[in-house]
């Protein structure tokens, strides 16, 4: 399934945004997707993995810089937006969107996952592709290794 990915100019270094969709390929699961979003730097992304930003994938993004769109809806799945706040790892059940129907119905799902995109997707990535979410992301990382709790960041990026 596609991957769409926009470069994005940060003052240490490059951003790209990442959507891609993802198809169902276990057996049952054929004819659905979900919506991965992700921001991945090759100057900020820590550990370094040496990918060109117009190769960029979801996978290739940290932990903490990546979501499953369906987590951003209403009502939210219980825990995705404490998990997006303090980087602690509450996976939610993943909403699998179907295109398996007539047109219609493929139609109205591919409306909701835009409607949704744009109502929560773009505002995403504008917080996650500041500079001061990638240092707050090694934080956070660097305190889940270490053990320690994590904090969200402040609104004046310290």
């Amino acid at each position: 399934m596609p991957t769409f990915r926009r470069v994005r100019i940060l003052p240490e270094g490059r951003a790209v945004q990442v959507v891609e969709f993802q198809g169902g390929v276990k057996l049952g699961s054929f004819g659905t997707f979900v919506v991965n979003l992700g921001v991945y730097s090759p100057e900020l992304t820590q550990p370094p993995r040496d990918v060109k930003v117009e190769e960029a994938h979801s996978w290739n993004c940290m932990a903490e810089m990546q979501t499953r769109l369906a987590h951003l809806a209403d009502p939210c799945p219980r825990g995705a937006l404490v998990s997006m706040v303090t980087g602690a790892d509450q996976r939610q059940q993943d909403l699998w969107w179907s295109y398996r129907g007539g047109p219609r119905s493929t139609l109205r799902t591919f409306q909701d996952v835009l409607s949704l995109f744009a109502d929560r997707g773009a505002a995403w990535f504008t917080t996650m592709t500041a500079v001061e979410r990638f240092r707050w992301a090694y934080a956070v990382r660097g305190a889940r290794v270490a053990g320690l709790p994590s904090r969200a960041p402040s609104s004046d990026g310290a």
